[in-house]
C-alpha cells in the first residue's frame, strides 16, 4: 500500500513530493515504535475488543475518505484542464505520516519478533 502511494506522489506531482511522501511514511513507521516498546501491539493483539475498535477506526476514515472523493468529484475533462495547486512539502510529509501512522505491521508485532528472533537463535 506504501509502495503504491509513494509512487502515485511521484509520477504525479514530481521528485520532491515522492521524497517528501517517503519521508513521512519512514517516520510514521518508526513512530509505532514506542507504542510498541510500550506494549500496545500486545494488547491489540492480544484484546479481540480492541482490535474491533482499532479496525472499525480505520475502516470509518476510508469510508470519510470515499465520501470525500465522491463529494468532490468533478468530470473527468474538468479534472484534467483543471490548474492544481502543488502541496508544501511539510503537507506532503504530514500526508504520509499520518498514512503510515495506523498501518499494521506484521513486523512490529511483538509475537513476530520473538519467532524471527528464535529462527535466527536455532
Amino acid at each position: 500500500m506504501q509502495l503504491v502511494f509513494v509512487t502515485s506522489r511521484s509520477l504525479t506531482p514530481g521528485r520532491r513530493a515522492g521524497l517528501a511522501t517517503a519521508l513521512g511514511n519512514a517516520v510514521g513507521v518508526h513512530a509505532q515504535m514506542p507504542a510498541i516498546a510500550i506494549g500496545l501491539g500486545t494488547i491489540v493483539e492480544q484484546s479481540l475488543a480492541v482490535f474491533t475498535v482499532v479496525k472499525l477506526v480505520g475502516a470509518a476514515y476510508l469510508i470519510h475518505l470515499g465520501v470525500q472523493a465522491i463529494r468532490h468529484r468533478r468530470s473527468l475533462a474538468t479534472g484534467f484542464a483543471a490548474k492544481v495547486e502543488p502541496k508544501s512539502t511539510r503537507q506532503i510529509v504530514l500526508d504520509a505520516f499520518l498514512s503510515a501512522l495506523p498501518t499494521p505491521r506484521r513486523s512490529s508485532s511483538p509475537r513476530s519478533f520473538r519467532s524471527s528472533a528464535s529462527d535466527l537463535l536455532a
